[in-house]
């Protein structure tokens, strides 16, 4: 609900109000001045009027919107017309208005009528919309745009502030200029002035009567300035008269302003103290306080009706006797210096007998009241009954009065055919009980006496059979009494006994050994239970500390009252509830006593409207327009979020329940009274938010609504991710095969290439070797051995030595890969020097290497290889010498020789560097470097 107020607009759900007012700089806000009026139209958009402009609401993003057509005008009235329009009673005129479009349009520029009759009112009554006017009013088809006027005589003048059209198609129109209250019937052309009414009148106040509106049952409620509320039914002419009496300071409480009635039949009222509504056809509950003196003292305990049919009630302030023919009270009390009327002031039982006398039980002893006399009878010890504080007072079907109290025997009753009274401690079964004390005694329908012990539990005694039996709670089982002090006790239909506790409610059913438990963790929201009754339905009814409960036939929960329903008090007593001969249930509570015909009450399903109202997200807050059906898509970070909801309740707010289950999420419905549902951690996916509402938790009436929500999954939580990973996987795996594969044959080649190499390795030094057996070189080396020895036979020895110190150096080496410099360099010398013994000057070899080197590797005889080589293909003579240079260059030794190449060559193959090379492939990563120039020779080895 909206209401526009001095201070600005504000929106209530049945529990909380929000304020809008005009924030300064804000253009999203609503403007200043007065919102004079509000309406929704049909699709459920809010407009508000204020002194310069139309504003409209958006509830996705909670701010207000200006309509610019309408930028600077008052409006004064809106009303939603079923065609999708707006009508706009301004400043300006009577307009319509298509707030989709934009378009605007002028009545009195489409109907001339609305020129020579002005506009003060506007109502809606099914598609006819009735204008006030002066002396009458305009009735205008929103389709057929038929347009008539209808003059109202009344003998004065008048003008049409507010209008409105009852169920019987009577109209009923406020003149505040005339102070005038008027209805008119179409049919018979009559006029009705309420405002003569004579019970107005005799008032003497008089008053404007400033807004009405008429109710579904032909009432039209009138609000007024001081003279309070008036309800006038057309059908009878009946009027009442609502004034606020109890007001000490003022009569603002009664300065009534504004009046609507909203879809579900609520009447709400404004005022200058702000909003008053009720449900006009919600009569169930009345009240009537215990004492004339009303408020003051209101405290309800024990009641009864006579045979006479007047009511009789106790009070902590004396009895009183309410006579509903006169509505007049009399009372007995004691009062400050004045003869004692009552034994004590403080009464809590009330009994008739069988010759109509009244007993009663008050905190100091025992009083009754024989019909036609003044004075009440008092009875002492010497009436063999103490003075005692007692609890109650009972009637039963033999004529005894019984009397509980909690002290001496505990309990006494009265026989009115002897006139005495006897102790139990002389009753024949209940003997057994003395001293146990009693808060109250009842008889059910077989005769037997039910007897609440006062702490001590529960005694049933069955005087026919001479049985007897006790129920006491020590909390090792649930076959028994829910408490031991027991306030009430009823019977139902099926001979089922209720008691009441403080510690809630137990049904005995004794034939089958049944016991049924209500209790605050079951059943109630207190543990506090007193008065019960039993209705025609058999229905249970039971007063607790926070309410009035009632059960179903099943004994499940059926419905619950408090004063959101027209209770006088929520809090009800420690005493019995009481059921009049008209079937009427009447209960005491600590503001008075209800009132109530309880076969009016029939359950409905909850029919009441409920929505999302808002959504929170990450506390970014988004508003939804009531019952619009919406979509909710998040973003995998945004799984945390709450959901507000709204049920329209205005009668029991205080007894609504919500229902909320996320499909998908939750395994089962969450209820609560907390319209809200919070959810954190909630996994990607698509669900289904189900919701309902209702005023008792026991009858779920209407269907459930739904809210899709679909909250995107995080990449590496999602189906198609682990998609990706499984493909992904399968190509690392395949690749690492292929890898694998590749590797293995990249193995096997290496291995085979290894031993390629090893077999070359193998040839080239068995080539080497081969060289340096050669025949040549030894058949050369033997004939000049033959001719130094018949020369110089010492020159002869010495030679003899270094071809042995070369084959010793061949043998030494033969199973090694390399050797040092060093050690090459010594041999390739011994070499050379059996060669100059053949060449004498003609050969020239210089070696020129560094310390430094020398510690170097190079393979067995490759300087030698090279000497050799250089010698074979080179012509060697005195005049022509060959020249070789060995020495150490960038990691390389160097064997350079000056060229002059034989013609023939004896026995090469071609194959000696071919060789080399392939040696020095397995041996380093450095190539061997031949050059060939037109003067020399030179070829570079690595040195390793």
């Amino acid at each position: 609900m909206w209401f526009g107020s001095l201070g600005g607009l504000n929106r209530y759900n049945g529990k909380t109000t929000k304020r809008f007012t005009k924030i300064p700089g804000d253009s999203t806000s609503i403007p200043e001045g007065i919102p004079w009026t509000v309406a929704s139209d049909v699709e459920g958009r809010l407009f508000a009027g204020f002194d310069f402009g139309l504003y409209e609401y958006d509830f996705n993003k909670d701010i207000f919107l200006r309509h610019d057509k309408l930028k600077g005008i008052y409006i004064q009235k809106i009303v939603a017309g079923p065609d999708k329009k707006l009508y706009l009673l301004t400043g300006a005129g009577l307009f319509i208005y298509l707030p989709s479009s934009k378009e605007l349009i002028r009545l009195d520029s489409v109907n001339k009528l609305f020129k020579t009759h002005p506009q003060y009112a506007l109502r809606m009554h099914n598609e006819n919309l009735y204008i006030g006017s002066y002396n009458g009013y305009i009735v205008y088809n929103v389709f057929t745009q038929k347009t008539e006027y209808r003059e109202v005589k009344t003998g004065k003048n008048f003008q049409a502030f507010k209008v409105d059209v009852d169920k019987n198609g009577k109209v009923w129109i406020c003149d505040i200029t005339n102070l005038r209250m008027l209805m008119f019937d179409p049919s018979t052309g009559k006029t009705t002035v309420i405002s003569d009414d004579p019970l107005i009148r005799s008032s003497g106040k008089g008053s404007t009567y400033n807004d009405l509106v008429c109710d579904k049952s032909g009432n039209t409620w009138i609000t007024t300035s001081l003279t309070g509320l008036l309800k006038v039914n057309s059908g009878t002419g009946g009027l009442q008269y609502f004034f606020n009496d109890s007001v000490q300071q003022g009569t603002s409480y009664n300065i009534l302003t504004s009046a609507y009635i909203s879809r579900d039949g609520i009447v709400w009222m404004g005022g200058v103290n702000g909003i008053i509504y009720f449900d006009p056809e919600d009569q169930l509950f009345s009240s009537m306080y215990p004492l004339p003196e009303g408020k003051l003292n209101a405290f309800g305990r024990a009641m009864l009706e006579d045979r006479s049919g007047n009511l009789w009630f106790a009070t902590s302030n004396g009895i009183s006797r309410f006579d509903p023919a006169t509505r007049t009270y009399t009372t007995w009390r004691n009062e400050p210096a004045k003869q004692d009327q009552i034994y004590y002031n403080s009464v809590r039982g009330m009994a008739e007998d069988d010759k109509g006398m009244i007993w009663i039980a008050t905190g100091r002893g025992i009083n009754s009241y024989t019909p036609g006399e003044k004075q009440l009878r008092y009875y002492s010890m010497a009436d063999s009954i103490p003075p005692a504080f007692y609890f109650s007072a009972n009637a039963d079907s033999k004529g005894r009065i019984w009397f509980g109290t909690k002290d001496y025997d505990g309990l006494y009753y009265y026989t009115s055919a002897t006139g005495k009274f006897t102790s139990i401690r002389n009753h024949p079964l209940l003997k057994q009980y003395t001293g146990f004390g009693a808060r109250i005694v009842f008889e059910d329908s077989k005769k037997r006496l039910w007897i609440s012990c006062n702490g001590n539990g529960l005694v049933m005694a069955d005087e026919a059979t001479g049985k007897t039996r006790r129920w006491f709670n020590n909390d090792s089982t649930r076959n028994t009494i829910i408490g031991n002090t027991v306030i009430d006790i009823k019977e139902d239909k099926e001979g089922v006994i209720w008691i009441s506790t403080f510690n809630g409610v137990t049904g005995i059913d004794l034939e089958k050994e049944k016991y049924i438990w209500l209790d605050d963790k079951t059943f109630f929201n207190t543990n506090y239970t007193g008065p019960l009754a039993i209705d025609s339905f058999n229905r249970v009814w039971i007063g607790t500390a926070n309410g009035l409960y009632v059960t179903d036939s099943l004994r499940r929960d059926e419905g619950f009252f408090d004063e959101s329903n027209g209770l006088i008090g929520s809090s009800f007593t420690e005493h019995s509830g009481y059921r009049l001969r008209n079937g009427e249930i009447m209960m005491p509570t600590t503001k008075g006593f209800i009132r109530f015909k309880p076969e009016l009450f029939k359950p409905q399903p909850s029919s009441y409207s409920f929505y999302i109202s808002w959504i929170d997200i990450f506390n970014k807050k988004k508003h939804l327009a009531p019952n619009k059906e919406v979509s909710l898509s998040l973003r995998p970070n945004e799984n945390f979020f709450t959901i507000g909801l709204d049920a329209v309740n205005y009668t029991t707010s205080s007894q609504t329940w919500y229902a909320y289950r996320l499909v998908g999420f939750d395994d089962d419905w969450h209820y609560t009274q907390d319209p809200k549902a919070v959810y954190s951690h909630v996994p990607g996916g698509t669900y289904t938010f189900l919701y309902k509402a209702t005023s008792n938790i026991n009858n779920w009436g209407n269907e459930e609504k739904k809210l899709r929500i679909h909250i995107a999954t995080v990449f590496y939580k999602s189906k198609w991710f682990w998609i990706a990973i499984a493909i992904l996987l399968a190509l690392v795996l395949i690749m690492l095969y292929r890898f694998k594969m590749n590797k293995q044959r990249q193995i096997h080649f290496l291995q085979t290439k290894a031993q390629m190499l090893e077999k070359e390795k193998a040839l080239v030094m068995f080539e080497s070797l081969k060289q340096q057996l050669n025949p040549h070189f030894l058949f050369n080396s033997l004939s000049s051995l033959s001719g130094l020895i018949e020369a110089d036979q010492q020159l002869a020895g010495n030679f003899l030595k270094q071809m042995s110190k070369i084959y010793r150096y061949i043998l030494k080496s033969r199973d090694s890969e390399v050797v040092t410099l060093r050690e090459e360099i010594d041999f390739v010398q011994t070499y050379i020097n059996l060669q100059r013994t053949r060449f004498k000057n003609g050969l020239q070899v210089n070696i020129n290497i560094g310390d430094d080197d020398l510690h170097k590797k190079i393979p067995p005889v490759t300087l030698q290889n090279l000497v050799e080589n250089a010698i074979k293909h080179n012509i060697i003579d005195v005049d022509f010498p060959l020249l070789i240079n060995v020495y150490v260059e960038n990691g390389y030794i160097v064997v350079k020789n000056n060229l002059q190449k034989k013609q023939m060559v004896e026995s090469s193959n071609k194959q000696g560097l071919s060789n080399l090379r392939s040696l020095y492939k397995y041996l380093s990563d450095k190539p061997l470097i031949v050059e060939e120039k037109e003067n020399y020779f030179l070829i570079r080895i690595p040195l390793i």
